[in-house]
């Protein structure tokens, strides 16, 4: 078991690593996906006063429905790239797509990536700027969102697990004293 986890946690920050590269061409000839404001209501609670990664989970779901989870990070400074791992109970809760949210801006100036391993229950996303992106001084906003869908009644945790990484440009670790919020979602019949 271990293994695995840190073979998926290579995978992730070959990645993450392989996107930044990717980012620093000079071309501008790729395909651009649609704007993800344009497709998707990004909207979450506010707050100011914390430095945290928190999964925003609505408090009901019905059984075969679909429903959103957002991964929202709030107040990082200077950031560049992202990457985390977010566990939840595979036999209560299908994720069907993961969309990567606008938090460093328009995806026009993003690269990202996201696995989910269904046998595990757990998801890897992780996202960067392109060399060159203008980069906020203080950012908040939807990292990923999780596409899900009811399978059993029951209780079903979210949470931000293992290492979270948060870089600035320079390459500079941010992510100390991050908070992590776990959230939650009751599946009914």
């Amino acid at each position: 078991m271990k293994r695995i986890d840190g073979a998926v946690r290579i995978l992730v920050v070959g990645l993450l690593v392989a996107l930044v590269l990717a980012g620093c061409g000079g071309g501008d000839d790729s395909v651009t996906p649609p704007d993800p404001s344009s497709l998707e209501n990004w909207d979450f609670p506010a707050d100011t006063s914390k430095f945290a990664l928190t999964m925003i989970a609505p408090d009901t779901a019905v059984i075969g429905e679909q429903f959103d989870v957002d991964l929202v990070v709030y107040n990082a400074r200077q950031l560049f790239g992202a990457a985390a791992r977010v566990r939840y109970e595979r036999d209560r809760v299908r994720i069907e797509n993961v969309i990567l949210g606008p938090v460093l801006g328009s995806t026009r100036n993003t690269l990202g990536v996201a696995f989910v391993d269904s046998a595990q229950g757990q998801v890897e996303v992780a996202s960067t700027l392109r060399a060159g992106a203008p980069i906020q001084d203080r950012v908040s906003g939807v990292l990923c969102r999780l596409r899900c869908r009811g399978l059993r009644s029951g209780r079903v945790r979210f949470r931000v697990d293992g290492d979270i990484t948060l870089r600035n440009a320079t390459g500079d670790d941010i992510a100390a004293g991050i908070r992590r919020e776990e959230g939650a979602t009751e599946i009914r019949p």
